[in-house]
């Protein structure tokens, strides 16, 4: 039996029988193109059993803590420093979480391959591994991870560390691995908002990136004095070489059993970033030369706290001198995705306050705030209004770490939600069809679902625009909503009509919140299949203002939006409450 590992005509067999890991492993290039006649099966994915993935994560969370604990003592060791665990887990959590996450996956795809198979051979890719070392976290996230040649290594080593695989690799020199960017190409985006002001700018209080709307965010600016520029870091002088001595030391005091922590301490020490070990210090020099708050008493963000390796820095270092850390939330699915949400775990653990758009559950440190994306803002309808809008966006095919988002996380679950949205247009009145479009916008560079739909429905128009999809529908009549996401929110907050088409297969939700959700499903705003919401629409199209409008419509989306989508009346007032009584 040959193993293919990723989608690539040059690992497949002529003599054997292919066992593809995945249906991501064949054409992948829109779901209707014809697939060549070949001898072939696919694995099951282990995670589309949701209670699994559910138990999987929570053994995960604890090796996350395991690393982290090792990894801050070793990174002390190696810049003599001692900083504690939580200085270290706000620069390392979100790369060390979506490693641990991703290289697992994989780890059990392969185990389970083995239940049934016995006798395997794989054509491989032979690599120079120290290629596999990203510069910083953000380049792992956006370049690695989904990249064909970090997932061919990573299955090969997983493949050596599991089974007795015999391996026919097509290159006698190494080659160097290619990512969804080109290395000179890919700018990590290392900024920190310096002051344009320094006499006038409040030393008190530092933010970055809140997610406000254009006029809260203007009016914060000026009533608290944050009159900053974007000020790019000059990295050129981050070229320091591995120091593999330093790498080969890391995890080596971890003396687990488990298989798998085994083989991660052996890998990780290719894949932690240079931002974190031979960087390290020339980061350090950047953001003290920076023009930005020396002491603050609090750190404001909903985003950079994820990617922007200098705010992190910044913030930690503040952090364990006694700074405040606030985040806000700037996603759809927290509060409501299937527990546990790992991410939504981690920020809350790391903030001092973690502002929500409404919700809470028991936990002192969330703060119910309101949806600052939509502050002061409104939608006016145009008066020849008219067809449907429905956001698309394409996902990596590759299986990943947003399983319990709200959103699909491989292949299997993408052409679900194709088949979703091909069943809903199928049976929508031609009529209503010719006024309609997608709105469309690509933030991962595939073009899977785009290129699906563009060959199903040719006719169809696309609109490909950074504008939020509720800024687009003020000329049609009603949104369509396929996923939980912050657009489906933001749309209910600002009381504009749409409707959501939901799927457990890839959007499973908190017991705690089953009830709310159940309650928009009584007024029409939720429908559980595509072809009971394709109904609603024809039904209803021409009436959409008297449904909307109507009373008992109003009571309930007001009273979810109030747990879910908060809205405010004097943003900055509430926003003044929470961060220090109302001043």
């Amino acid at each position: 039996m040959n193993i293919v590992t990723i989608d690539n005509d040059k690992l497949w067999s002529k003599r054997q029988k292919n066992l593809l890991l995945g249906s991501w492993c064949i054409n992948n290039k829109h779901r209707y193109q014809k697939n060549k006649k070949k001898n072939y099966l696919i694995s099951d994915y282990h995670w589309s059993d949701k209670l699994k993935f559910q138990n999987d994560l929570k053994y995960l969370y604890k090796i996350y803590n395991l690393f982290l604990n090792n990894l801050s003592s070793n990174l002390n060791t190696f810049h003599n420093s001692k900083h504690p665990t939580r200085y270290w887990e706000i620069l390392l959590s979100t790369w060390l979480w979506t490693y641990i996450v991703m290289v697992f996956d994989r780890w059990e795809i392969i185990k389970t391959i083995k239940k049934n198979n016995k006798n395997f051979s794989v054509k491989a890719f032979n690599y120079d591994m120290k290629n596999f070392t990203p510069s910083d976290g953000y380049e792992f996230i956006a370049s690695q991870a989904f990249s064909d040649d970090w997932n061919h290594w990573v299955y090969s080593k997983i493949l050596k560390s599991q089974t007795n695989t015999n391996f026919h690799y097509i290159n006698k020199k190494k080659i160097q691995p290619k990512f969804l960017y080109k290395k000179k190409n890919f700018k990590s985006d290392y900024y920190l908002l310096n002051s344009i002001f320094p006499f006038v700018d409040s030393k008190k209080i530092y933010s970055q990136n809140l997610y406000f709307s254009k006029k809260l965010q203007a009016i914060y600016a000026f009533s608290h004095k944050q009159f900053r520029y974007k000020h790019k870091m000059f990295l050129k002088k981050f070229n320091s070489p591995l120091n593999l001595k330093w790498r080969l030391e890391l995890n080596k005091s971890l003396k687990e059993k488990d298989k798998f922590v085994k083989f991660l301490c052996n890998l990780i020490k290719y894949n932690l970033p240079k931002i974190y070990l031979e960087d390290y210090k020339d980061m350090i020099k950047l953001i003290e030369k920076s023009k930005v708050p020396k002491n603050p008493k609090i750190i404001m963000t909903a985003s950079d706290h994820i990617y922007n390796e200098a705010f992190k820095f910044y913030t930690a270092q503040k952090v364990i001198k006694g700074s405040k850390y606030f985040i806000f939330q700037h996603g759809g699915y927290y509060g409501t995705c299937a527990l546990p949400h790992v991410r939504e775990k981690i920020e809350i653990k790391l903030a001092d306050k973690f502002f929500s758009w409404g919700w809470k559950d028991g936990n002192k440190k969330i703060i119910p705030l309101f949806l600052q994306k939509t502050a002061y803002k409104k939608i006016n309808k145009k008066n020849n209004a008219k067809g449907l809008i429905i956001p698309v966006l394409d996902y990596y095919l590759t299986p990943g770490t947003r399983g319990n988002t709200g959103n699909p996380s491989n292949k299997i679950e993408v052409d679900k939600l194709i088949d979703n949205i091909e069943l809903f247009i199928s049976q929508i009145n031609q009529n209503i069809l010719k006024v309609s479009s997608f709105k469309y916008q690509n933030f991962i560079r595939c073009n899977y679902l785009l290129k699906s739909f563009k060959f199903k429905f040719p006719n169809l128009k696309f609109i490909n625009s950074t504008k939020s999809t509720n800024e687009l529908s003020k000329s049609f009549r009603l949104i369509v909503e396929t996923n939980n996401s912050s657009g489906f929110l933001e749309a209910l907050n600002l009381n504009n009509p749409i409707i959501f088409i939901y799927d457990k297969k890839y959007c499973s939700l908190r017991k705690s919140v089953i009830k709310d959700f159940n309650k928009l499903k009584k007024v029409q705003i939720i429908h559980n299949s595509p072809a009971e919401a394709a109904k609603f629409v024809n039904k209803n199209y021409y009436n959409l203002e008297k449904w909307w409008n109507s009373k008992s419509l109003q009571r309930v989306k007001n009273n979810f939006c109030h747990k879910f989508a908060r809205k405010s009346d004097s943003p900055l007032k509430d926003l003044n409450k929470v961060l220090y009584g109302g001043k």
